[in-house]
C-alpha cells in the first residue's frame, strides 16, 4: 500500500485490539499483537525479537533491543529481504534497528489502564514471552506476515467500525480479502499515546520509544488532548 502517516488507536479501539490478540487461538497472534500494541516495538524489531533480548529488569520483565543482530528470518535461513539489503544499514544478513536511538530497553508490561473501560486491566504480556521462548529461541517472522497478524486481529477487534478508515483490500496467502485499515505502525502510535494519556515522563518515553528527540511525541499529544486529533480521544 502507499505510504500513510499512522493514525493511532482511539481509546476504545486499544481495548479492542488488546482484546482480540488475548482471546486468539494462535499463540504467535496473542504475542505478536500484544507485542505491538504493549510495547511499541516497531513491525521488523518484533519479527527478529530472540530470546537472548528478553531480560529480568528492576521493575520486571524487559526488552532489550541490541545495536544489531543476526538475522534468521528466510528460506534456510539465509536471512530476510530487508536485511539482505543496504536499507538494513548493516553487514549483509544483519539487522539493525532504525536509528542509533533504537539500541534501548523497554519495559514488558503486566497491565494498563484502559481509559475505554476506565479500570485496570491486567495483561499476560510476561507470561506470553517466558511461555513463547522456552519453546523457541526467536520470532523469526517476516514484516509482511506480521502486517498479515494485525489486519486479522483487527478485523476481528471490529476496529472499522471506530477507526475511521473503513475497509481496505489486502492478499494474504494469494487470497485478497476485505480488513480494516490498520497497520503495525498504527499499534506503535497507540501505545505512544497511551504513555501520554497516563502521562509517563517524557524523557522516559523517548528512550522507550527509540526516538532521538523528545518532541517526536508532540505528533501523538495531539490525538489524546484535542488539536487535529481530537476525534482521538475517545475515553
Amino acid at each position: 500500500m502507499p505510504y500513510r502517516d499512522q493514525l493511532p488507536l482511539p481509546a476504545e479501539g486499544f481495548s479492542r485490539f488488546n482484546e482480540a490478540a488475548h482471546e486468539h487461538d494462535d499463540p504467535q497472534y496473542r504475542l505478536v499483537g500484544q507485542m505491538l500494541l504493549h510495547t511499541g516495538l516497531r513491525n521488523g524489531t518484533v519479527g527478529h525479537c530472540h530470546e537472548d533480548w528478553i531480560e529480568q529488569g528492576p521493575h520486571g520483565l524487559q526488552i532489550r533491543v541490541p545495536r544489531q543482530w543476526p538475522c534468521t528470518i528466510g528460506n534456510g535461513d539465509t536471512g530476510c529481504y530487508h536485511c539482505k539489503k543496504e536499507i538494513s544499514r548493516g553487514p549483509p544478513d544483519t539487522w539493525r534497528p532504525k536509528s542509533e536511538a533504537g539500541t534501548r530497553v523497554v519495559p514488558v508490561p503486566s497491565d494498563f489502564y484502559d481509559y475505554h473501560l476506565d479500570k485496570r486491566v491486567s495483561i499476560k504480556l510476561p507470561e506470553l514471552l517466558d511461555n513463547y521462548f522456552s519453546l523457541n529461541n526467536s520470532v523469526s517472522t517476516s514484516t509482511s506476515k506480521i502486517s498479515e497478524i494485525v489486519h486479522h486481529l483487527a478485523r476481528d477487534a471490529g476496529l472499522e467500525e471506530i477507526q475511521g478508515r473503513g475497509w481496505v483490500e489486502r492478499t494474504h496467502c494469494g487470497r485478497t480479502e476485505q480488513f480494516p485499515d490498520v497497520t503495525p505502525h498504527d499499534l506503535r502510535g497507540s501505545w505512544a499515546c497511551q504513555l501520554v494519556r497516563s502521562d509517563v515522563n517524557r524523557f522516559r518515553a523517548r528512550d522507550w520509544g527509540g526516538w532521538a528527540d523528545v518532541a517526536m511525541l508532540n505528533k501523538y499529544a495531539k490525538f489524546v488532548g484535542g488539536g487535529d486529533g481530537s476525534d482521538r480521544e475517545k475515553y
